[in-house]
């Protein structure tokens, strides 16, 4: 989390602050199926269209990090539970699709107090 002062004034010439949140999500692609790779039991998640035609991926969980070193430990948790399975060319070959995604929420608000995304 990070607390910025804004360089610029907020309307009505009162500064404003920004805070940023960081989040990292992990999830497979098998087959048919969606599994979030940060959760240890492997239940099929299903995707939604959101309010703002987004999509939304229901029951995924979104770690915060604050720093490269724990958004790494949240990929690493995330690849020791991928699926894999032996090939001809591969003993531990990935037999599916991985999206590691890292979100990035800014807020600001005045010193008043006033917050607005």
């Amino acid at each position: 989390k990070a607390i910025l002062h804004s360089s610029d004034c907020a309307p009505g010439g009162v500064s404003s602050l920004v805070d940023f949140k960081i989040s990292a999500s992990f999830l497979e692609v098998y087959g048919d199926d969606i599994y979030d790779l940060l959760e240890e039991e492997r239940t099929s998640l299903k995707i939604r269209e959101g309010s703002n035609k987004d999509t939304i991926v229901v029951g995924l969980k979104e770690q915060v990090v604050s720093s490269a070193d724990e958004a790494m430990g949240v990929l690493n948790k995330g690849t020791m539970h991928r699926t894999t399975g032996e090939t001809l060319m591969n003993f531990t070959s990935s037999r599916s699709h991985a999206v590691f995604t890292v979100n990035l929420h800014k807020m600001t608000r005045n010193k008043e107090g006033d917050d607005s995304m």
